[in-house]
């Protein structure tokens, strides 16, 4: 799938305002998108794709971010690319997220 280049645009000015935090994943620490910045990616992507975008409950988009908190805190868990399918299982398995 090829993304046109106003998508890659978009989608690099979201990362360049955290730029500071992504460099502090370098170091293995865990930074997680906002709810604003996962509303913002979504959007980005439905106007790419021609979707319809809209965030029934921006408190699903929390509790997706919160279960990344609770496992990494609560159950150990470090590995960043788990706890990234964590965060995108959560998205993906409330069926009104977004």
């Amino acid at each position: 799938m090829k993304f046109s280049p106003l998508f890659y645009k978009r989608v690099s000015n979201i990362l360049e305002r955290r730029k500071e935090l992504l460099l502090k994943l370098s170091e293995k620490e865990l930074i997680l998108p906002t709810t604003e910045e996962v509303v913002e990616i979504n959007k980005v992507i439905m106007q790419e794709h021609k979707g319809v975008f809209g965030v029934r409950d921006r408190n699903l988009v929390e509790s997706a971010i919160a279960s990344v908190i609770n496992k990494k805190e609560y159950e150990g868990e470090n590995d960043l690319f788990s706890l990234g399918f964590t965060l995108f299982f959560k998205a993906h398995t409330k069926p009104s997220l977004f």
